[in-house]
């Protein structure tokens, strides 16, 4: 062995008991998400959080019963993870070989207490503060080194917190594509609430539905776990719907474009999900057999197993995919609605990236969905017909079959009139249509804030108009970075140290290319939270814009300007249709950079999105020149 200074070591003495080599694979755990697991054993970590007041969740014991089953609970966040997935994700709190300086820090088996000194109740008006103090607190105890990242050896970690955003009808939110979910009181226990997290971990998107009144519900989904929340925790019974089902299988091996990260393990087979284009080589129909998800273990029972399927997608258009599916009402997916009918859902073309699904009909027997708009020469429309659904046998299943047909005629009735032969259990009392104004609210909050706590809470100021005289304009660049990546959406933060309106910006891609670019803004700072609401933005700029690699384009200054009082803060959300230019951010959680600083303002480091409103993939620097003027 040769030292550094050239010479040879003969021998190297290490002093008695255990030692941990750390290395850039701490760097690599950091940049992981629940969806790059392979198929298995997979070690999560909750997080009992106290706050200075002595307020905290229920004891260790029942959180780890609750969890992994640890004294006997049956219905647990890893029984129903492991019974979806068939095994492929199997939650434990065994943390291989060499887990004792893991192990002797627990409170109960899987779960850890961390103290912040933040006091809960009330909630801070930054939720930043909370965020920081109890992460920070959770890497002490660990005993991480200051260069060390979450989620550490954990693929998972569950942050629980009494009264976590005041409390209330807030149940839990959870990164997207990542590693984390942090969960109000006891909505950890309830395995639907938990798995709808683990959803936004494996890079799913919410499911949503449409009311009698057209009013979209973005949780109205309420067969899927990504839809409506249940916060009971004696209730498992839910599954994914046919759109979340076939990603789990086909986004094996995609890499997201962004991270770098490809996702590892199928729950299930890929040849049980199949995919029609109508209309391809003149292929008019599509014929089948789908077998629910709840049966896919005896998918290949009585024989002809070979042509049934989970999912079948129908390629729709350049935005949009069909998803159907046959949601099977039995065994860990008995508590699903509608039960044993055929769903369709609608979400993004291609079916392997974040998408809202929205689930568009629920056919049974004899019942058919038409899609609203026509195809190819405007003669054609594709419709889905359910020629038979069995399930007095198992697998149970449902016969589709799915066409193109001409003008706006009745559907084509099946070759035989179809027979009702096995049990058709009735639905739940809720309306026939997908309206379920009786759920209960499940928004996940914009939680945690993105800027420091040091800043004032803010008020809710409007957009003001310019003045008829206006001062000089200002401007404040950030970088102009060549080696920097492309994304869609840069969300990120102002603060003003004196009272100023912005005016307009001007903004950069990184490549050759006409694309269009929208702006929004809020009040306040733009958080963490991957998915945010919509309603609560507000369109300052919108046009087509022809761009040359890295060269700036001073945009057409904002209708109204954005007024900010001194002191206060306003988030904006600067999306292109395509090739936006940013800086990868600072990834360690408690640090928020300053981009940009001049005598009147401060530009904060933000966040990449993969769209309007959604799909939160890392930190984000935003690249380009803030236009403003001094009140």
């Amino acid at each position: 062995m040769e030292s550094l200074g050239g010479g040879n070591i003969q021998s190297v003495t290490l002093p008695p008991g255990s030692i941990r080599l750390r290395t850039d694979v701490d760097k690599q755990l950091a940049r992981r998400s629940l969806a790059n697991y392979s198929p298995g054993n997979v070690p999560v970590l909750a997080v009992r959080v106290t706050d200075v007041d002595g307020l905290a969740p229920r004891d260790a014991k029942y959180i780890s019963d609750k969890i992994f089953g640890t004294y006997g609970d049956k219905v647990t966040v890893q029984s129903q993870l492991a019974a979806c997935s068939y095994g492929a994700i199997n939650i434990v709190n065994d943390y291989g070989n060499d887990n004792e300086w893991i192990l002797s820090k627990l409170s109960a088996p899987g779960v850890i207490d961390v103290t912040v000194d933040v006091s809960i109740n009330p909630f801070p008006p930054n939720g930043w503060t909370l965020y920081n103090a109890y992460r920070a607190a959770l890497r002490t105890k660990l005993g991480f080194e200051p260069n060390q990242r979450l989620p550490g050896p954990f693929a998972h970690i569950m942050f629980i917190i009494e009264k976590l955003y005041g409390g209330g009808t807030w149940l839990a939110n959870g990164g997207v594509n990542s590693w984390n979910s942090h969960y109000n009181g006891d909505f950890f226990a309830s395995p639907k609430v938990a798995l709808h997290e683990f959803g936004h971990n494996l890079n799913l998107g919410h499911s949503g539905a449409f009311n009698k009144k057209g009013e979209y519900y973005g949780y109205g989904d309420p067969g899927c776990i990504m839809g409506a929340g249940n916060g009971n925790e004696n209730v498992g019974g839910f599954c994914y719907n046919a759109a979340k089902t076939y990603q789990l299988i086909m986004s094996n091996g995609v890499v997201e474009e962004e991270s770098g990260r490809a996702h590892t393990g199928n729950w299930y087979d890929a040849s049980r999900v199949e995919t029609w284009t109508p209309g391809a080589s003149g292929s008019m129909m599509w014929t089948g057999t789908l077998v629910g998800v709840a049966e896919y273990g005896q998918i290949s029972n009585g024989g002809g197993g070979a042509d049934r399927r989970l999912v079948l997608r129908i390629v729709h258009n350049e935005t949009t995919d069909y998803f159907v599916g046959f949601n099977r009402k039995t065994g860990m997916n008995n508590e699903s609605w509608p039960a044993d009918k055929v769903t369709v859902y609608e979400a993004a073309a291609g079916g392997v990236t974040y998408s809202q699904s929205t689930i568009q009909a629920k056919l049974g027997q004899g019942e058919s969905f038409r899609v609203p708009d026509r195809l190819g020469n405007a003669s054609l429309r594709l419709e889905i017909f359910v020629v038979e659904i069995r399930t007095d046998v198992v697998p149970g299943y449902a016969k589709v079959r799915a066409e193109l047909i001409g003008g706006d005629g009745p559907a084509n009735p099946p070759t035989n009139p179809p027979t009702k032969t096995g049990i058709q259990p009735t639905p739940p009392p809720t309306p026939d249509t997908t309206i379920f104004p009786s759920l209960p609210p499940y928004i996940e909050p914009e939680f945690p804030t993105f800027l420091p706590a040091s800043f004032p809470p803010t008020p809710n100021p409007t957009p003001q108009p310019s003045p008829t005289a206006q001062p000089a304009t200002k401007k404040l660049p950030t970088v102009i970075d060549s080696a920097g990546k492309r994304c869609k959406g840069v969300i990120f933060t102002v603060l003003a140290k004196k009272d100023v309106i912005i005016s307009g910006m001007d903004v950069i891609s990184k490549m050759n290319v006409l694309t269009n670019v929208t702006i929004y803004t809020k009040t306040g700072t733009s958080p963490i939270q991957t998915e945010l609401r919509a309603d609560e933005w507000q369109k300052i700029y919108g046009g087509a814009i022809p761009f040359e690699p890295y060269q700036l384009v001073a945009l057409d200054d904002f209708s109204v300007g954005v007024s900010i009082s001194a002191g206060q803060t306003q988030s904006f959300h600067v999306l292109f249709g395509l090739g936006q230019l940013f800086t990868v951010g600072n990834a360690l959680e408690a640090t928020v950079e300053v981009v940009a600083e001049d005598d009147s303002i401060i530009i904060y480091e933000g966040q990449a999105m993969r769209g309007v409103f959604k799909g939160l993939f890392g930190r984000a620097k935003w690249n380009g020149v803030m236009r403003y003027r001094i009140k």
